[in-house]
């Protein structure tokens, strides 16, 4: 049941502390009216979707719940490189001429929540290459604007150029934007670290000539990173000749402040012809985009190609060759799902981050709310599913209620007690003993005990329908407060997924789910929580929710399956939850409906159990 779920991921929940350091290093060339841009993407992967974005798309941002999304229609169409995903770019070129790159910024600490609408950091880019023609209108939309950090966790800042040659570095320090333009923008390069403390570090050590083995050796023996010095000092010396010559110039600059195997995209951005020269380390001969031979309007699938093709997202696997042009594709949402899927699969991705699989699928649905707004055009969409002939969320919802037994036999369960077990990534014992105890309309009680005459491996949750507590493990009573009590509140709301319990419900169309087809519905439930939950699109049986915790500030997804009969309605007797660095697996044994007296939901004076208690049994008090 979806409670017991909840419960559990409360304090199964954890975040990645330690801090990670990525290095990427980009640059400003300019002279005779000449504007280039240079970027090194240092990374684990070197894969990603290079992405055609079009004009005239209405878009809302993607970004935590709880958050108001900010809402617009791209002006400017757009050439992206994105690791994560569509509308996750790591920088790019809009067809105005603006360039945007991100640079890792442990420092990074995003304003706090107020009533500006948010976008996620990476979608921040997408925004600003949508919407602006020039630096100064990115600056200005600080105003209207701000980044929700928890969406994507990634601590970023900025380097931004429009064709005019103004630059400005743009990073968000103790809350609040710090920008360098003009004269506060002395060396047109940035790295790592904070833009003001690289820029004196270069004034107070001027970079003398020499090769660049040399020059390591002494920013190794001075014990900083030399990339931000010597792209600076590079910047200051460039004297431009032809455009070749220019282009060179830049990626000599980019290996020299390589990092070896991790630098895995080259980019170069030529303002004046609106070309993107890059390099890719498994193809290291260069390759060039011309964005004025590209098609931006809406109306039509989104186009991509794979910067390291891959059979699995393509239609055939075509080697680049040196001079050739890549063959763009259609995005669609399958190919989309399985490069996305295979990225956040990777291992040094889950050990710096934890897994990610929970937010993907609500951003793949997200997406389809992408609109066209141009007059005329073709579809009125760039995603698949929204055109297709699908039940309404109250027929799915309800045959989904009949394929468990009906809503009369739903209602007949005013409470349930659930023996089971549970097998959970934080705990090295298995089949951990797990009861719960339900009733309408709120109230709940799950407890664990891994030794029973031991109150160092008791845990204890509950809601008696308007106070919340938790005793963890071999700690004291803890009476629940704020978002803790919120999140207890709403997963103590008595659910057999009835649509009386939802305010507001929208089918999305069909949606793939651990590989079965499924109808998705979106779901607002009265506590203002909203969940997408995936229906069998054969059976309609329940198989997956995919939801976002306040309290725990992290998405899970919920996998449910082997269904069997209890008092003439059907349970799932397997749960599997994810979360970013945490999972579990619940497998009831057995359910009781209708035998739960009220008295279960006391809440205790101190922690429990007592020395050589008793598992608790229904209707026993504490």
């Amino acid at each position: 049941m979806r409670h017991t779920k909840r419960i559990l991921s409360a304090f199964l929940c954890a975040w990645l502390g330690a801090s990670t350091a990525f290095p990427c290093t980009t640059f400003v060339l300019e002279g005779n009216g000449q504007i280039y841009f240079g970027r090194n993407f240092d990374w684990f992967s070197e894969d990603g979707l290079v992405i055609i974005n079009q004009r005239n798309i209405r878009k809302t941002a993607f970004v935590t719940p709880g958050n108001s999304p900010a809402k617009w229609t791209s002006r400017y169409g757009s050439v992206t490189f994105n690791a994560v995903g569509q509308e996750m770019p790591c920088g790019g070129m809009n067809e105005a001429g603006l360039v945007i790159e991100d640079m890792w910024l442990d420092q990074t600490r995003y304003p706090a929540a107020d009533s500006r609408p948010a976008v996620s950091s990476l979608q921040w880019i997408q925004y600003q290459l949508d919407n602006c023609r020039t630096v100064a209108e990115v600056v200005a939309s600080d105003e209207r604007l701000r980044i929700d950090p928890l969406t994507i966790p990634a601590p970023v800042h900025y380097l931004v150029c429009d064709a005019s040659g103004d630059c400005a570095s743009i990073e968000f320090l103790d809350g609040k934007m710090v920008c360098h333009r003009g004269e506060n923008l002395p060396y047109r390069a940035l790295a790592n670290d904070p833009y003001d403390p690289s820029a004196a570090y270069v004034k107070a050590h001027p970079e003398s000539e020499g090769n660049n083995r040399t020059l390591r050796a002494a920013y190794r023996k001075a014990k900083v990173d030399g990339r931000f010095a010597h792209a600076a000092t590079r910047a200051a010396r460039f004297t431009p000749g032809t455009a070749r010559q220019d282009v060179d110039y830049a990626f000599e600059t980019l290996d020299e402040v390589c990092q070896g195997s991790a630098t895995v995209w080259r980019l170069v951005y030529d303002f004046t012809n609106r070309r993107i020269h890059y390099r890719t380390r498994s193809h290291p001969q260069e390759r060039m985009l011309d964005l004025k031979r590209m098609d931006f309007a809406c109306g039509r699938p989104v186009q991509f190609f794979s910067l390291r093709p891959r059979s699995d997202i393509s239609e055939r696997f075509q080697p680049a060759l040196p001079a050739a042009a890549p063959a763009f594709q259609d995005l669609s949402e399958a190919r989309h799902r399985r490069y996305v899927e295979a990225y956040l699969a990777q291992g040094w991705l889950k050990q710096g981050f934890g897994d990610m699989a929970p937010l993907l699928e609500a951003m793949l649905l997200h997406l389809r709310t992408d609109t066209c707004e141009s007059a005329g055009a073709v579809a009125n969409t760039t995603r698949p599913g929204a055109l297709e002939d699908y039940p309404s969320a109250e027929e799915v919802m309800r045959k989904a209620l009949a394929a468990r037994g009906g809503r009369e036999a739903a209602l007949r369960i005013h409470s349930s007690h659930i023996y089971g077990a549970t097998d959970a990534s934080w705990h090295k014992r298995k089949d951990l003993p797990l009861e719960t105890f339900a009733m309408r309309p709120n109230k709940l009680l799950v407890t664990i005990d891994t030794k029973p005459a031991s109150a160092s491996d008791h845990y204890e949750y509950g809601f008696d329908g308007q106070r919340g507590w938790e005793i963890p493990f071999g700690a004291a009573l803890r009476v629940l407060e704020g978002k803790a009590l919120d999140d207890c509140r709403e997963a103590a709301e008595f659910s057999l997924d009835e649509a009386e319990d939802y305010v507001s419900m929208h089918c999305l169309g069909t949606a793939s789910f651990d590989g079965r087809k499924c109808w998705a519905v979106s779901v607002g439930r009265k506590a203002g929580n909203e969940e997408i939950h995936y229906y069998d699109a054969t059976g309609y049986l329940l198989v997956g929710v995919v939801e976002y915790s306040a309290a725990n500030e992290t998405w899970s997804k919920t996998t449910m399956r082997d269904y069997r009969d209890f008092g003439g309605f059907k349970f799932p007797t397997w749960i599997h939850c994810r979360r970013r660095l945490n999972e579990f697996v619940i497998r009831f044994h057995s359910i009781e409906v209708n035998t739960v007296e009220d008295s279960v939901f006391k809440m205790p004076t101190a922690a429990l159990p007592r020395d050589n208690a008793a598992p608790r049994q229904p209707g026993q008090d504490h």
